[in-house]
């Protein structure tokens, strides 16, 4: 999973761009963004970020991914498409 090509995150304001569009990025939501900027890629590896940060277990921090990828998904490139969400 990653960026879009012209995503910009502004760490600053909290905010990612893409061309005239612009969204607030939840507080909750900045750790994921974070990792997204530092390379991390991988479904997977963001999945144990998440059961890191939040104490959860794998299903939870899947599902925690997904609306991730559902509030932001407008600035993350469309090759998501393979990522499978397993119960």
């Amino acid at each position: 999973m990653k960026w879009k090509n012209n995503v910009i995150y502004d760490k600053k304001q909290s905010c990612l761009r893409l061309n005239d569009s612009l969204t607030q990025v939840e507080e909750e939501d900045v750790y994921i963004c974070d990792a997204l900027e530092h390379s991390i890629t991988d479904e997977k590896a963001i999945i144990g970020l998440i059961m890191e940060q939040e104490k959860e277990n794998d299903v939870m921090a899947s599902l925690r991914l997904a609306q991730f990828v559902l509030d932001y998904g407008d600035y993350i490139s469309n090759d998501v498409g393979h990522m499978v969400i397993e119960p």
